[in-house]
C-alpha cells in the first residue's frame, strides 16, 4: 500500500504543470514615447532611408534592432558627429545628447528595446533646414567615372563652371548637390577672377575627360583659394550666410570646385564609380548686403616625425593684419588622417586668450562647420593662434588595400596621406 502510494505521488508529479513563472516588470521605456524624439533631433537627419550614414534607423523596427549600438555610439561619444568642447564656446545647433537622454538610451536597450504604443508616438522639434533658392544650377560638365583618376585610393578633381554672371552679384546662400554621397568625401568652390579664366580654361583643356588634376596643388589657380564661394562635408545642410551678408560674385568670373574623392568606397558592393556632383547659388545684386569672406587661419610648415604619438603644432599670427575689424559667425576646422585636436583661440594685446573652436577627437569623415552663437569681434590688435595636435604612431597609421601603412615623416599635403593645419573663418569686416 505505500508502494502504490508513492508511484502514484510521483505519476501525478511527472504529469503536472511546470511551474507559472511570474511576469516579469513592465517596462519602464517607450520606443515611441521616449527614444523617437532623441532619435529625431541628434541622428536620422543622417541615419535615414537615402542618407549619407552606412546605417539607416529611422522606423521604429530598424531603431530597435540597431538599439545596442546606438547607444554603444553615443556613449562613447562618436556619436552624434559634433566634436567642438563645449567648454571652449557654445555653437547654433548642437545635436549632442544630454547626460539624461544618454541614460534614458542605455535603460531602453536594458530593457530589451520595447517599442511600446504607437498611440504615445512623440516627435522632436527639428529645425527646419535653411532654403536656399536655386537661381544658377552648374554641374561638374558630365558624369565622371572616378577610375580613370590615376588609381590611388585617394584623389581630387577640379572642374571649371561658369555661373553666367554678367554683371556684379552677391551669394547669401548655396547648395552643394553631391552626385554620389559614397564617393565624394568634400567639396570646396572658389570664384576665379576675370583675369585668370584663361589660365583656367588652360588647365581644363589640357586634361582630358570632365575636369583636371589637382591632387598636389589645391585648384591650380594663384590666390584662387582666398574667395571661397561654397563648400561641403558629410552631414552638411543647404547654407545661409549670417543674415544681412553675403560673399561676392564679380561680373565674368568662373568658379573651380575642388572634389576629393574616396575611393575606398568602391570596394563596397553597389557603390557605382559615377558622379555628377552640382552647385545651386542664391544670388543677390551687388551692394545689397553686407560683404561676408570664408578664409583659413593656419599653419603651413609641418613636420611631423614619424613614430611620435603626439605632435603639437602651433601658429600664431596677427589678426588685425590679415583680418582688419573681422567678425567672425562661423568656424571649421580642417587637418587629415593624423589629427587628434584643433583649436583656434583670439589673443589680445595683454595675452588673455579666448577660445574659438576647440575640435577634440579629430573624425576625418565628419568635419563640419561650427556656427557661434555669439559672434567673436576681432580687434585690429588681437592675433590668432592655432594649435594642431597629430598621432603619427604605428597604432594610427591609415590602412590601404587591407595593409596598415608604417609611420613616415609627414609634411603639409593635399593628399589624405598628408596633413594639413587649418580653420576655416566665415566673417564680415
Amino acid at each position: 500500500m505505500r508502494t502504490s502510494s508513492l508511484l502514484l505521488f510521483a505519476a501525478v508529479a511527472c504529469n503536472a504543470p511546470p511551474p507559472v513563472e511570474p511576469p516579469g516588470p513592465e517596462p519602464v521605456t517607450s520606443y515611441y514615447r521616449d527614444i523617437q524624439p532623441l532619435l529625431e533631433a541628434s541622428c536620422t537627419s543622417c541615419h535615414r532611408a537615402g542618407g549619407i550614414a552606412p546605417l539607416a534607423f529611422d522606423s521604429a523596427e530598424q531603431a530597435q534592432l540597431y538599439a545596442p549600438t546606438i547607444a554603444a555610439a553615443v556613449e562613447s561619444k562618436r556619436m552624434p558627429p559634433f566634436y567642438a568642447s563645449a567648454d571652449c564656446n557654445t555653437y547654433q545647433h548642437d545635436p549632442r545628447l544630454k547626460a539624461a537622454d544618454v541614460t534614458l538610451l542605455r535603460a531602453w536597450v536594458d530593457e530589451g528595446a520595447p517599442l511600446g504604443d504607437p498611440a504615445d508616438s512623440k516627435h522632436a522639434d527639428v529645425p527646419q533646414l535653411p532654403v536656399v533658392r536655386h537661381d544658377v544650377t552648374m554641374s561638374i560638365g558630365a558624369p565622371f567615372d572616378v577610375t580613370t583618376m590615376d588609381g590611388s585610393l585617394d584623389n581630387y578633381r577640379c572642374f571649371a563652371m561658369d555661373p553666367m554672371a554678367t554683371t556684379d552679384l552677391m551669394v547669401p546662400g548655396y547648395e552643394v548637390l553631391p552626385g554620389n554621397v559614397a564617393l565624394v568625401h568634400h567639396v570646396l568652390a572658389y570664384v576665379v577672377a576675370p583675369a585668370q579664366v584663361a589660365e583656367l580654361e588652360q588647365l581644363d583643356a589640357a586634361d582630358p575627360g570632365p575636369g583636371y588634376a589637382c591632387k598636389q596643388g589645391g585648384v591650380g589657380i594663384n590666390g584662387a583659394v582666398q574667395n571661397q564661394i561654397a563648400g561641403w562635408v558629410p552631414g552638411a545642410t543647404p547654407t545661409r550666410l549670417p543674415e544681412g551678408t553675403a560673399l561676392k560674385l564679380p561680373a565674368g568670373s568662373r568658379i573651380v570646385i575642388q572634389l576629393h574623392y574616396n575611393l575606398n568606397a568602391l570596394t563596397r558592393a553597389g557603390v557605382s564609380p559615377m558622379d555628377e556632383t552640382k552647385l545651386a547659388l542664391e544670388l543677390a545684386p551687388a551692394g545689397t548686403l553686407t560683404t561676408a569672406r570664408i578664409l583659413p587661419m593656419l599653419k603651413y610648415n609641418l613636420m611631423i616625425p614619424a613614430h611620435e604619438a603626439e605632435s603639437v603644432q602651433t601658429n600664431e599670427l596677427p589678426a588685425g593684419v590679415l583680418y582688419p575689424n573681422a567678425k567672425v559667425f562661423a568656424l571649421m576646422g580642417h587637418m587629415h588622417q593624423l589629427g587628434t585636436r584643433v583649436k583656434l583661440e583670439r589673443v589680445a594685446a595683454d595675452g588673455t586668450r579666448t577660445c574659438m573652436l576647440d575640435v577634440q577627437g579629430w573624425d576625418f569623415n565628419w568635419q563640419r562647420t561650427y556656427e557661434l552663437v555669439a559672434p567673436i569681434q576681432l580687434a585690429r590688435t588681437d592675433k590668432l593662434a592655432i594649435t594642431c595636435v597629430y598621432d603619427n604612431s604605428m597604432q594610427n597609421q591609415p590602412v590601404v588595400n587591407g595593409v596598415k601603412q608604417m609611420p613616415r615623416d609627414v609634411t603639409w599635403g593635399e593628399s589624405s596621406f598628408d596633413e594639413m593645419c587649418m580653420t576655416y573663418m566665415t566673417f564680415t569686416q
